[in-house]
């Protein structure tokens, strides 16, 4: 029996709480509709069926496992065997590879790609002939030589908002707000895999900076998220020393609201972060879709180290 990651996360909910989930607790915390949920079920019935195991739905619509002792035991020895494998839907996979080539510090071979991702390299190749025109519109160019590697080239502040939208359309907000307020839990194997490459130390400094500031409190969930994310990102390039170019053109008005923005940041930072990161937060920001203040921070910071 091959259970699906959205499956595998039903399953441990119900474990946890033999009394029964609801079906608004599954909606909640899998981050998907209630149709989702209902098409979820069926099909977690059906799986489990094989094993003896039958999906009892009690009073207020709560849901949980029943069968014997040996049926549930084999149960999970199912999730503990499939825990130690991810795998990823096509998406997933060119999501997984991007983040891969973006964060590479030089070319890949497409064998250690197809390793990485537990795929042909046949799929590979079809998965980077995916990935080429939808970099293309980021700015990013996609090259494949075979003496030197695949890799990708572009500017800085493109590179980045890829790696912050990648995260930020593989993680949902459920997911992510429940590793800022426990960065030990478990995951699914495929969410664990992108929880995992987020750059998570800047991620939890930001988070408490954010909290302290009042100008970003009626943020709504998914606006925090990008704003933190975008922080996180573009700090721990900056440590890595990758620095975006200076804008040439720009709303000097413009440019003075969101300085005054970035420094409350900078200054609700810890000292550690403050002198070593990059608080880039102007590029995704709800608040600004301009990217220029990002290098004028970083000029600031860079006078700092």
């Amino acid at each position: 029996m091959l259970l699906t990651n959205r499956e595998q996360e039903m399953i441990r909910l119900m474990m946890s709480q033999p009394a029964g989930v609801s079906r608004d607790e599954l909606e909640r915390q899998l981050g998907v509709s209630r149709r989702t949920i209902y098409r979820e079920l069926s099909q977690l019935e059906s799986d489990i069926a094989t094993i003896g195991l039958k999906l009892d739905k009690g009073t207020g619509s709560t849901y949980r496992l029943v069968g014997d002792t040996n049926d549930l035991a084999t149960l999970t020895a199912t999730l503990a065997k499939q825990d130690q494998v991810v795998t990823f839907d096509p998406s997933q996979r060119q999501s997984a590879l991007t983040l891969r080539l973006l964060n590479a510090n030089g070319p890949e071979t497409m064998t250690a790609l197809a390793a990485a991702v537990d795929v042909s390299v046949t799929t590979i190749k079809q998965d980077l002939d995916i990935l080429e025109p939808a970099l293309n519109e980021y700015h990013l160019q996609l090259n494949r030589q075979k003496a030197a590697g695949i890799w990708i080239d572009g500017a800085e502040g493109d590179i980045r908002r890829v790696l912050v939208g990648v995260l930020n359309a593989e993680i949902n907000p459920y997911v992510f707000f429940r590793f800022l307020r426990d960065p030990q839990q478990t995951f699914d194997p495929v969410t664990h895999y992108f929880v995992e490459r987020l750059p998570q130390e800047e991620l939890l400094a930001a988070n408490a900076a954010l909290l302290r500031i009042k100008a970003l409190a009626d943020l709504s969930d998914n606006q925090r998220k990008a704003v933190l994310l975008t922080v996180a990102v573009n700090t721990r390039r900056l440590r890595e020393d990758q620095h975006v170019e200076a804008q040439r053109h720009f709303d000097q008005e413009r440019l003075f609201q969101d300085q005054q923005l970035a420094l409350e940041f900078l200054g609700r930072w810890t000292p550690r972060f403050a002198r070593k990161s990059a608080l880039a937060i102007i590029s995704f920001l709800p608040l600004s879709s301009v990217p220029f203040a990002v290098a004028w921070l970083e000029n600031q910071l860079i006078r700092l180290i």
